[in-house]
């Protein structure tokens, strides 16, 4: 590429961070405080928390939730726990410092998911920043700002938001960590799977995590160092979540299986077609169906405008780690909406999405500006087409907030079409 690729400063970093927040916070708190996506789409689904509209699974945040605030097992806790809580943890853990701190849940479960919005779109930037220039960088962080992860659950009580926006938290820790020279190769496997793990409490992202680090460090050139201790990493992550279930059975909780937990989604996708007569037949329409239902759930979940802008930016990528980075992203979100097709999931690949687009966007700019006249001489004229660009399509996902929920209503259509 041929933008500077180094790590922001400070004071840029600084800068950034009051710029997302400040976006973040006046696009969360009118969903929060309104109308969320989920209450447009399916009233019937929403319940009332401290007189707030909130969707019903809030409720079963607030059973850790309360646990957290109080420091006691509830008996509500050890009947029902399951890995569809253990894997929202930290989330829920800032939510219940929150909540203690303003007495509310509401507030608590909102301010947990802006931290952890406000991060993700941060870690985004510092991610972005190791292939590319500031303003590009700068602009992917601004789509992730807008992403309709964040737009679709803000406001619905159940930390989705947090847990979803996450994943770029951890890739980043990851990549600068296996990237670096500081480190010995233990060192490297011990903090990369402890990241890992970390991942695993947040949401399932240790599922894109190993795939993703193994990858990238075979191609398109292998190197050893970075290989092993992404092996070696995935060991140290199951080590520490085997003494994380035996902690918490020592504390009364088991953590049982939820129906939407990735192994079991597996075991029932295989099983319902092992019981289909004509077996071969079956996996080919199954296969045939889910490819494109996950490819059209993918366009429509980014947004069609956000898809051209980053195929734009994967056909003009000249850097080899940065094309196989953003595809092995892109793969994975394919191979997770596959399993379980929800919007959140059909984005896994995000950050690289959104960096795809945002470069996507520098192209394009740079190429108007160079075949109009009027641009061509103009010092910032590609700067200033690349702003239009990105505040146009954050705002083609936004427009909700002026009474249009067309896009809401679109992104959250594959989850309640089947169901």
């Amino acid at each position: 590429m041929s933008e500077a690729s180094v790590l922001p400063t400070r004071r840029t970093l600084a800068w950034v961070a009051l710029a997302y927040l400040l976006l973040i916070v006046s696009l969360s708190v009118p969903r929060a405080v309104g109308s969320s996506w989920r209450s447009i789409m399916s009233p019937r689904d929403m319940r009332s928390l401290e007189g707030n509209p909130v969707q019903w699974e809030a409720f079963l945040v607030l059973r850790s939730l309360r646990a957290m605030s109080s420091n006691e097992v509830t008996e509500a806790l050890t009947e029902w726990f399951s890995t569809d809580e253990y894997r929202a943890t930290l989330p829920t853990y800032v939510a219940a410092i929150a909540s203690q701190i303003t007495g509310s849940y509401v507030i608590g479960i909102t301010a947990s998911e802006v931290v952890w919005w406000w991060v993700g779109a941060l870690a985004v930037f510092v991610l972005a920043k190791s292939f590319v220039g500031t303003p590009t960088a700068f602009c992917a962080g601004l789509l992730t700002c807008a992403s309709p992860i964040g737009m679709g659950h803000i406001g619905s009580g159940h930390l989705h938001t947090a847990s979803s926006l996450s994943l770029s938290l951890f890739v980043t820790i990851a990549w600068q960590l296996l990237e670096s020279d500081r480190f010995g190769l233990f060192e490297k496997a011990i903090l990369y799977g402890s990241c890992v793990y970390l991942s695993s409490i947040t949401y399932t992202y240790q599922w894109f995590l190993a795939p993703f680090f193994v990858v990238v460090a075979i191609i398109p050139r292998v190197s050893r160092g970075r290989l092993l201790a992404s092996i070696l990493g995935i060991g140290v992550f199951l080590t520490l979540r085997w003494v994380s279930y035996g902690v918490l059975a020592l504390g009364g909780v088991e953590v049982h299986a939820h129906l939407n937990d990735p192994l079991r989604v597996i075991q029932d996708r295989l099983s319902s077609l092992s019981d289909t007569g004509g077996q071969w037949v079956a996996i080919g329409s199954f296969l045939t169906d889910t490819v494109a239902n996950v490819v059209l759930g993918t366009v429509t979940s980014y947004h069609p405008a956000v898809v051209l802008f980053a195929a734009v930016g994967l056909v003009g990528t000249h850097d080899a780690r940065f094309l196989v980075a953003s595809g092995t992203a892109i793969i994975l979100g394919f191979a997770f909406g596959a399993i379980y097709g929800v919007p959140w999931v059909l984005m896994s690949g995000y950050p690289f999405v959104y960096m795809l687009a945002a470069h996507g966007m520098t192209r394009a700019s740079h190429a108007v500006a160079a075949h109009l006249p009027l641009l061509r001489e103009r010092q910032y004229a590609s700067i200033a087409l690349l702003a239009s660009f990105t505040v146009i399509v954050a705002t083609l996902t936004n427009l909700d907030l002026v009474g249009d929920p067309t896009f809401a209503m679109a992104w959250w259509r594959s989850w309640y079409t089947p169901h």
